[in-house]
């Protein structure tokens, strides 16, 4: 008799286990599965590094939105009207430099140079810490999503998180769920304008940036070059050797409030100038297009452009798309609305 149970138990929980994988395999809710279904590929996670990957590797895009959560409001209809091409917005939120690295090495490896190149920078690429802090504490970097290796997907799919990604795409599919995301990425992750108030936001970055902006040391003396460690600049120059020639890369300091910037004369403030110089030199060696916006403004100073101290509205967006575009067209970066491949 235990014989006989314990025959039954295997065998229902290997057919069990075997009809998991396969829903999964058959779903591919991460767009990795050699088995998948032609479905719609709507994007439903929360966390885009999981999602994102597939954007690459199944769109139709041929240009890309790089950077973190303060350059999501970028819109790809604006970019591909502005600077040509077809654009997808991969940037994440608190992405650190080295994320965002992988991202640019699967663009490269999966879907080739692309025509436009938008990295909208922070201070991620910046800190001399870089190389020791690789990934978002907060949020989880599915490494495995990003390599060339498809045998290590599978192990990493096996699990309760895989296995509802899958059933909410079936629900997608059945018209019962609807997606987080639009297919080229993009996604307002504000209330929307019409909840916007401007004294709630003003009260906010006042009392957000309070502790940031406590009197500093002004007398701090600016190290020599060679003495400030900037390892994800070198990181930064291995992509633009790679695309050099065959994409139009736009390096932007995203523009954050003011208060959200390091106080001149500080050490902060030293090495972020000296971390701009040197961007500004690997502009100039690739031929990239550089603007820098995350500099005290008419747009960064005025509280009623922002939701928070890093976060603008959609409107400071249009505005730095229309500037860029006209950067680039003066300079004969590009010509709007082709693809100049």
């Amino acid at each position: 008799m235990w014989r006989r149970f314990n025959i039954s138990f295997v065998s229902i929980f290997g057919t069990g286990l075997g009809l998991s994988i396969l829903f999964v395999l058959l779903l591919d809710p991460y767009g990795n599965s050699l088995l998948g279904l032609p479905l719609r590929e709507p994007i439903l996670e929360i966390n885009q590094r999981y999602v994102y990957p597939q954007i690459v590797r199944r769109g139709p895009y041929d240009s890309f939105v790089i950077g973190t959560s303060t350059s999501r409001l970028l819109e790809p209809q604006r970019l591909n009207k502005a600077l040509g091409g077809n654009f997808a917005n991969l940037a994440m939120d608190d992405a650190r430099a080295w994320e965002q690295m992988q991202m640019m090495k699967l663009i490269l490896r999966d879907a080739g140079a692309p025509a436009r190149l938008f990295i909208g920078l922070d201070t991620v690429w910046c800190r001399e810490d870089a190389d020791t802090h690789l990934t978002s504490k907060q949020r989880d970097f599915p490494a495995w999503l990003y390599d060339s290796n498809p045998v290590n997907d599978l192990p990493n799919m096996l699990n309760v998180s895989t296995f509802e990604l899958a059933y909410k795409k079936l629900r997608y599919q059945l018209g019962r769920n609807v997606a987080q995301y639009e297919a080229n990425g993009y996604k307002d992750f504000t209330k929307g304008e019409a909840h916007y108030d401007a004294e709630r936001a003003r009260r906010g970055i006042r009392e957000k940036s309070r502790n940031a902006r406590k009197p500093a040391n002004r007398a701090f003396v600016a190290s020599p070059e060679q003495q400030w460690r900037l390892p994800a600049l070198t990181w930064l120059n291995e992509v633009l050797e790679q695309v050099d020639g065959k994409s139009r890369v736009f390096l932007v300091f995203m523009p954050v409030h003011v208060t959200a910037q390091p106080i001149q004369g500080t050490r902060d403030a030293a090495r972020e100038n000296e971390c701009k110089r040197r961007i500004q030199k690997l502009a100039i060696r690739y031929n990239a297009l550089y603007l820098d916006y995350r500099v005290p403004s008419s747009i960064t100073s005025n509280d009623e452009n922002y939701w928070d101290p890093l976060h603008w509205r959609i409107h400071v967006g249009h505005i730095v798309v229309e500037e860029v575009a006209a950067k680039a067209t003066a300079s004969g970066t590009v010509r709007p609305g082709v693809s100049n491949r």
